[in-house]
Formats: structure tokens, sequence, C-alpha cells
């Protein structure tokens, strides 16, 4: 019987270039999509929307973002670069990577509970027949007095 020794086949740069480039779109997404529409809500809020939404859901990509922005930097440093990450760095991808984990623990509920005060106080009422929600991912609308009918 012959031993064969299975040696760990890197993958190119330009195989390693377009997954990176791929896995930059996807953060890209997740952190330009809660952005818009935290931007979005405080814009309906000072404008005294009728009625306002408040998406939660969107809001758990920012932390994932963050946290794969950093798992980003990595894979360049590994497949792009070829070296190991500065130890600098390394601690720093190991808190932005637990600070990702606690954004999206954190963010959403903190999202709505300070929209959901603000709203209150200005006398808008959750409106249950266009609110819906799937397994964690809420969709709150509020509304003005007497509008949702």
């Amino acid at each position: 019987m012959v031993d064969r020794v299975v040696s760990t086949a890197t993958v190119s740069r330009p195989a390693a270039a377009i997954i990176l480039l791929i896995f930059s779109a996807v953060v890209v997404t997740c952190v330009l999509l809660p952005t818009k529409s935290l931007i979005e809500l405080v814009g309906q809020i000072s404008a005294g929307a009728i009625s306002i939404l408040i998406n939660k859901g969107v809001f758990y990509l920012l932390g994932a973002g963050v946290a794969l922005s950093f798992l980003l930097l990595d894979g360049v440093y590994n497949t792009l670069i070829r070296r190991p990450i500065p130890a600098k760095l390394k601690k720093l991808v190991s808190v932005a990577i637990f600070s990702g984990v606690g954004l999206v623990l954190i963010l959403p509920p903190a999202v709505h509970y300070v929209s959901a005060y603000v709203l209150e106080q200005r006398g808008y009422r959750v409106c249950d027949s266009a609110s819906s929600q799937w397994l964690f991912v809420r969709d709150i609308v509020y509304a003005a007095p007497g509008t949702c009918d």
C-alpha cells in the first residue's frame, strides 16, 4: 500500500480576488441597507409621516456587516497578501468580530425601543393590521392617530 500525502491546495490569487470581491459586495450591502433604513426612519419621524415603518430585521445586518468586514480583512491578508495578519490588527479583528455579534443582538431592539418611545410620545400607535412578523424579523408600522383603520 502506497501512502499518499495530501497537501492543502492553496487558492490562486485571481480566484481569491473574485471570492473576496463577492464577499466585499455582501459586506457593503450589510452595512448600507441598515444605514439607509435608519436614515429613512429618522426622516419619516422628523417629517411626521402618517405611517412609519420600523424594519427591525434590516438592523441585524449591520452587526453582521461589521463582523464580516473584519473577516474580509483577514481574508485579504491570508489569500492575497499571503502573510499572517499583524498582531495589532489581529486584536482589532477579534474585537470587531465580537462587537459585530454584539450589534446583532443589541441594535435591532435598541432602534425599536428608542423609535417606539419617540413615536408614542408623538401620539403614534402600532397598527397591528399593517405590521408583520416572521420568526425574529418584525416589521412594525406606527400610524398617526385615527389612520390605522
